[in-house]
Formats: C-alpha cells, sequence, structure tokens
C-alpha cells in the first residue's frame, strides 16, 4: 500500500541528505544576491554608457538628472561590494561547517586563495568594501567623451586619488598603484563578477560531484511523493469538485493541495480568461496525474460557472 503523500514529505524533510542539500541551498542565495546586485549596478551604467541617452544625461537642463544619477551608482556600488563581502563571509562559514574537517572538498582552499586572496583587483573590491562601511561613500564621477569619427562615450569611475587614504592589504594597494587616475566602474564590476560566477560554477559543479549519492537519495524519495500524489490525485480532485458544486468557491483553489504555492501563484495569473486559466491547471496536474484526464471537463465547466456567475477572477 502506497504512503500518504503528507507522511512521504515528512520523511523527506527529515532525510539527513535532505538537510546536507539544503544546506547547499540556502548558502547559494547569498550568490543570487551578489550576482542581482551586479546585474542592477551593471544596467544602470550600461544604460547610459553611449548613444542619445549619454548625450541627454550631459545636458545642461538634465544636470540634476546627472546627480541624481551619480547617487543611485554610488548606493548601486555600495550595496555591490556589501554583497561581495557577505558571499565570501558566507562561503567560509559554508566551506568550515561542511567540509574543512572531512576532506571532501580539499581543492577549495586552494582554489579560493589562487583566484582571490592573491588577485589585486579581487582584493581592491573586498577592500572598498570596508571603505565604504568604515570611511565613506567613494567619489563617483561622470565623464563624456567624443570626437570626429567616434562613439560618444559615457564613462563612470571611481576617482583614485579620493580613495588612497585609507588602510588597503598590499594586493589591493598593488591594484591601486596600476589603476589609472580614473578606475572605470563597469570594467571592475565585470571583471570582478565574472570571476565570482566562473567560481562557483566550478564550485556547485564539485558539489554535485561530492554530494552525488544524498541527490540520488533525495530524488528517489521525491519520486515516490510525485507517485503517491499521481495515485490520490483523481480521487482527491474528484472531492473538490463535489465540494464545489455544493458551496462553490475559487476553482483556483482546488488544486492548492496539489501544487507548489509558488507554481500554483504562477498558474493562477497565467491568463485573465478563467477557461486558459483552468487548462494551465490542469495541464500541470495531468502532467504528473494522467489519470485526472477524464476530468478535465468538470473542472473548466466549474471554472465557467463561478465567472459567470459575477465572483471576481483573481
Amino acid at each position: 500500500m502506497t504512503s500518504h503523500p503528507m507522511q512521504i514529505q515528512d520523511e523527506l524533510l527529515q532525510m539527513p541528505e535532505w538537510h546536507r542539500l539544503a544546506e547547499i541551498r540556502q548558502f547559494s542565495l547569498s550568490l543570487v544576491l551578489f550576482q542581482r546586485n551586479a546585474a542592477e549596478l551593471v544596467v544602470l551604467i550600461g544604460r547610459f554608457r553611449t548613444g542619445p541617452a549619454a548625450i541627454e544625461i550631459w545636458g545642461l537642463p538634465s544636470r540634476p538628472k546627472l546627480e541624481e544619477f551619480q547617487i543611485e551608482v554610488t548606493r548601486l556600488v555600495h550595496n555591490f561590494v556589501a554583497a561581495s563581502l557577505s558571499l565570501v563571509g558566507h562561503a567560509r562559514r559554508f566551506y568550515e561547517k561542511n567540509y574543512r574537517n572531512n576532506k571532501l572538498f580539499e581543492d577549495y582552499e586552494y582554489k579560493v586563495k589562487t583566484l582571490f586572496a592573491e588577485d589585486p583587483l579581487c582584493q581592491f573590491v573586498q577592500g572598498l568594501r570596508n571603505y565604504c562601511l568604515h570611511k565613506e561613500l567613494p567619489d563617483v564621477s561622470s565623464s563624456l567623451t567624443f570626437g570626429e569619427g567616434q562613439d560618444i562615450k559615457h564613462s563612470i569611475s571611481l576617482v583614485k586619488k579620493s580613495i588612497l587614504d585609507f588602510d588597503w592589504n598590499l594586493k589591493a594597494r598593488q591594484f591601486l598603484d596600476s589603476a589609472l587616475d580614473e578606475i572605470d566602474l563597469l570594467d571592475t564590476v565585470n571583471q570582478y563578477a565574472g570571476k565570482v560566477t566562473d567560481f562557483y560554477n566550478w564550485v556547485f559543479s564539485r558539489l554535485e560531484e561530492i554530494h552525488a549519492e544524498d541527490i540520488k537519495a533525495v530524488e528517489k524519495k521525491q519520486q515516490e511523493l510525485r507517485e503517491a500524489i499521481a495515485e490520490r490525485t483523481p480521487n482527491d480532485l474528484l472531492a473538490q469538485l463535489n465540494i464545489f458544486e455544493q458551496i462553490p468557491f475559487p476553482p483556483e483553489d482546488m488544486f492548492l493541495q496539489f501544487i507548489d504555492p509558488k507554481k500554483w501563484g504562477e498558474i493562477r495569473d497565467y491568463s485573465e480568461n478563467p477557461i486558459e486559466r483552468a487548462n494551465a491547471f490542469f495541464n500541470y496536474v495531468e502532467g504528473f496525474a494522467p489519470r485526472v484526464s477524464p476530468l478535465r471537463d468538470q473542472v473548466v465547466e466549474a471554472f465557467k460557472a463561478f465567472y459567470k456567475s459575477g465572483q471576481k477572477g483573481k
């Protein structure tokens, strides 16, 4: 006899393999936060980098707009460097807690040292977070360059002389010594974000290797859960339809017990048309529980009846 889905769900959540993989999922949020902050800064700078937008923001009537733009860039620089060092700290804790003492991931520390600890650019970006936190926000400047036959270019830079008076470490000081007076912000962000992305592509690839057996065990239990849900779904959906006939309720709610909340919300917002929405819900459920197929017409009729009666859509 197949176990009830709730029992299987509880078993899944109690698996040590699930908890080990959950640690990885939680840590991955730090990378997502960093990448989104980097992308937000890159998009803003890129929007006014060249062309008419660059010219417009430099026109005299737009001078307040330029000042607001620089303030926004500074805000996003702060968020970017804060997220960069948060990621460093979270990665260190994640590694020390899960791998330092078990020799499962011995190549990790060497990679970190060679790619970040010894890299002048990386040490500068990470040090810039301490500058923002402990001293002041950096001086962001804008410049517009163009000439005959050349593209117009609006550059956003950090003014090097304004940030020299700080306790930079040796590698960060090497970066500053070799940098131009105006440190191109877009290039700096793109280079650092690229190094981080490449590194974590490698990290998560290695984690998949290290946790191959955990992944296999969790996927097996998840498949068991899907099969249990699929077996019960036709009867449970029919029960929902019978209740609906007696006491009408928003028919989207019939599917709450079969679909995780995030996916349910996506399908609910799929279309303003109730029939299209009904079919979208049904298609998703039918994908893992094909024995519900005979109930499609009843589901569609339930949606049509509910919204024909003047009830609100979503």
